[in-house]
């Protein structure tokens, strides 16, 4: 018996029971061009509207040792997702799922009330990666200075684990075999990341949605207002700011 570590960092979309057939599936919007636009945001004393600029953010995967591994033709080089890919633990054995703090992860429908998912992103191949789980001990945790939200999950696995990549509507396909009790980083984010006009980053979750990142929000989500927030910084876990958050639907 192995077992395998994912870490998702920065803009990941988890959908639980949401998909036919899939109970987990993690989604990285395809986020490789620069957004602009307006949002109004309820804050506490009022609605306030405010000009975005969302730099580009681009999905990888990391994993000491075998990074060199982590290519497959007209997809990934070097764990660089250039082509949108859909990933799984071929040789994933958990029986069920166990979900430790995922009451704390931000949901998309907490902040947009009318949120819809975009099908041809969630359940089809506008995401730039998609990972899906058949199980797994999947856990939130909140970088202690940037406040970040980021979720780890654990995967026992028959052997070695054994990641298979598929480039939906291709014949590209690899089975990747990584190190017993490896860490794998899955990590949507860009170099600006860290800048103060990243916070308005969270927006780039709503790309999975109908539409579009939505004209209103109906109260602050991570990271957008710092004088709303707790901590500010680096922080261990995470090298991104608050915005840059892992969220969930539904």
């Amino acid at each position: 018996m192995g077992h395998l570590t994912v870490t998702f960092q920065g803009s990941c979309a988890h959908f639980v029971d949401s998909i036919p057939h899939i109970p987990h599936r993690v989604v990285l919007p395809d986020a490789v061009r620069f957004h602009h636009g307006f949002v109004t945001v309820d804050r506490p004393e009022g609605p306030k509207e405010s000009e975005y600029f969302l730099a580009p953010h681009y999905a990888r995967l990391l994993c000491d040792d075998v990074q060199a591994s982590l290519t497959v033709d007209d997809a990934m080089y070097h764990g660089w997702i250039y082509e949108s890919v859909r990933l799984r633990v071929e040789n994933a054995c958990e029986p069920a799922f166990k979900y430790e703090n995922w009451d704390a992860l931000p949901r998309l429908v907490r902040y947009d009330r009318n949120y819809r998912i975009a099908r041809g992103v969630v359940d089809g191949p506008g995401a730039r990666c998609q990972f899906d789980f058949d199980g797994g001990t999947f856990t939130v945790f909140i970088a202690p200075e940037t406040r970040a939200f980021y979720v780890t999950a654990r995967i026992a696995t028959d052997g070695a684990p054994q990641l298979r990549v598929l480039r939906p509507g291709w014949p590209t396909e690899r089975i990747i075999t990584l190190p017993e009790g490896a860490n794998l980083v899955v990590e949507n984010s860009g170099p600006m990341c860290r800048e103060e006009t990243a916070r308005f980053d969270f927006l780039v979750n709503y790309l999975t949605a109908e539409g579009g990142i939505p004209r209103h929000l109906a109260e602050p989500p991570p990271g957008m207002f710092p004088d709303l927030e707790q901590g500010s910084g680096g922080g261990a876990g995470t090298d991104t700011s608050a915005a840059c958050s892992n969220t969930g639907y539904p």
